[in-house]
């Protein structure tokens, strides 16, 4: 549901992937980065705020919480099985 913020964050492993060969040490320190920034999108302000603004907005219908159900919320998985409102499998 937020495709967004897993392409910010995989920008900052990447680089910090990147430039890890250089590295030594306590350079290596700088891994708190890319950690720091999804803690950051993830726990305190990206997706916490907008799930929260999504939910007061459209919590409660079927087809919204049916779409909260079968999508991953930061991650790019596969679909999994096709749920309806209530929890149960679609036929």
């Amino acid at each position: 549901r937020h495709p967004n913020y897993l392409g910010e964050v995989t920008l900052w492993f990447g680089m910090f992937v990147l430039c890890s060969p250089d590295l030594s040490g306590t350079q290596f320190a700088s891994v708190i980065s890319p950690v720091f920034v999804f803690c950051l999108i993830y726990f305190v302000s990206g997706v916490r705020l907008l799930e929260k603004k999504a939910d007061s907005k459209w919590g409660g219908q079927p087809d919204y919480e049916n779409y909260k159900a079968n999508t991953s919320v930061f991650l790019l998985l596969p679909k999994g099985k096709k749920r309806t409102h209530d929890g149960n499998s679609a036929a």
